[in-house]
């Protein structure tokens, strides 16, 4: 009896430290509990957080996993799990636990924030959107902000858009509200609305990170990487060793075409998180633009060696031109698309890798067969309407007609003389090309 009230005196005083942001104090408190009784709950929590908080996540881990096996339906102890993992840079583990936490209890604001931040490390820029606006639901929003959040995290994005404008007419600063707005832009591909929107974000928030992280991602998009390089240095001065900023800072560098310096940093990152998949896949995408197909070729088996499903990183392999599976890989992709029950990105990219390789062994049939097999997939994931864009186009002739061309008949150069583009990696050169080349006046011959 007495021992039994030592121990919950000694729990109670240790999430009082805790409390009091004093986490060493709690981790000799904890410590002395746990020996104590090794199998109460509270105390095995306790000492879980007081080790990762000091320094020591990997000592967290253990503690915490003996913790769950007695409680595995705490979701707290999930959250506490994945932070543990998270900071040990076990990317994947992290965001396992953290979605059980949130299944657990919906209402863990914490948990959510957390999945999404991790997500974003992993590259799923639409998860990570989706896990914060799970956050802003529930903190408390207005009711219609909350409808227009779970109209766009269920992918009904028309309608979201609808009545986030209508709200935002009403609370035109609400940065909450403004960021979801974004988000839909974002997502749509309206990056011109998305970057304004985001920018109207920080000067109402200066210190919303997530809305500058998108910022600078909306910006990249636009190939305006020095301003996109503006924000991402600014998240890096307030957190150099937030593994997100580093991919994004890696990101921009690499699709500005500054190879050498997001190849370091890429470097930097995969030495912290060596299992990323993501990571490990847009690491080889920017090997091979920069001529480095090998290496890339190292990247992209080794994401598939730490996730076996990941589709992409198959396909970027099949279309380096220098590769050729062997038979062994050959059965295990198939294998690998066989397993996935659902229509998916990784299947479809599964689909095409596996076409690929039966194609490069001269079996036509079968490589038809996946190809056929990943692009309708692909047809039924990407929802295209053939009709939508049918129509769109016949309103698109019927409104440039002559009578609105001619409208615009004046301008341009009879000037004869021949036009050379200079073709440049990633910067729209072909695309300039074909868009003179589209002149009825214009010859292509290069």
């Amino acid at each position: 009896m007495k021992d039994q009230t030592e121990l919950k005196r000694l729990v109670e005083l240790a999430r009082e430290n805790l409390q009091q942001g004093k986490p060493s104090e709690a981790l000799t408190l904890a410590e002395q509990a746990v020996q104590l009784n090794e199998r109460f709950p509270p105390a095995l929590f306790l000492l879980g957080v007081a080790l990762r908080l000091t320094g020591s996540p990997q000592a967290s881990i253990k503690t915490l996993t003996e913790f769950l096996a007695l409680e595995p339906n705490v979701a707290q102890g999930r959250h506490e799990i994945g932070l543990a993992f998270n900071t040990c840079g076990q990317i994947t583990n992290a965001i396992v636990e953290l979605k059980k936490a949130v299944d657990l209890d919906p209402g863990l604001l914490g948990a959510w924030r957390m999945l999404g931040e991790v997500l974003l490390v992993q590259g799923d820029e639409v998860g990570a959107a989706q896990a914060h606006a799970r956050a802003r639901l529930v903190s408390g929003v207005d009711p219609a902000l909350k409808q227009a959040t779970e109209l766009f995290t269920s992918g009904r994005i028309g309608i979201a858009e609808g009545v986030c404008r209508e709200y935002l007419r009403i609370h035109p600063t609400d940065v909450n509200a403004i960021r979801l707005l974004a988000d839909i832009g974002y997502k749509l591909g309206i990056m011109e609305e998305a970057v304004q929107l985001y920018k109207r974000c920080l000067e109402l928030t200066p210190d919303y990170h997530m809305a500058r992280h998108k910022y600078a991602l909306a910006l990249s998009k636009q190939d305006k990487f020095e301003a996109a390089m503006v924000e991402v240095n600014r998240l890096i001065e307030i957190d150099p060793n937030n593994i997100a900023y580093k991919t994004l800072h890696a990101a921009v560098t690499s699709s500005a075409g500054r190879f050498e310096e997001a190849h370091a940093v890429y470097e930097d990152v995969i030495t912290r998180i060596p299992n990323a998949v993501s990571i490990l896949t847009s690491y080889g995408h920017s090997l091979r633009y920069s001529g480095r197909g090998e290496k890339a070729a190292e990247m992209y088996r080794r994401a598939i060696k730490a996730d076996p499903s990941h589709g992409d990183a198959y396909w970027s392999l099949a279309n380096l031109k220098t590769v050729k599976f062997n038979a062994t890989e050959v059965k295990d992709m198939t294998e690998q698309l066989h397993a996935i029950e659902n229509d998916s990105a990784d299947k479809y990219h599964l689909a095409f890798a596996v076409g690929k390789a039966l194609e490069d062994d001269k079996d036509y049939s079968g490589a038809f067969e996946a190809y056929t097999l990943g692009n309708q997939i692909k047809r039924r994931y990407s929802g295209y309407d053939s009709s939508d864009n049918t129509l769109r186009v016949e309103d698109s002739v019927a409104v440039c007609d002559n009578k609105f061309m001619s409208a615009f008949n004046t301008g341009g150069n009879p000037d004869p003389s021949p036009i050379f583009v200079v073709g440049l990696p990633r910067s729209g050169s072909t695309l300039i090309e074909q868009i003179l080349a589209s002149h009825s006046q214009v010859e292509a011959t290069g």
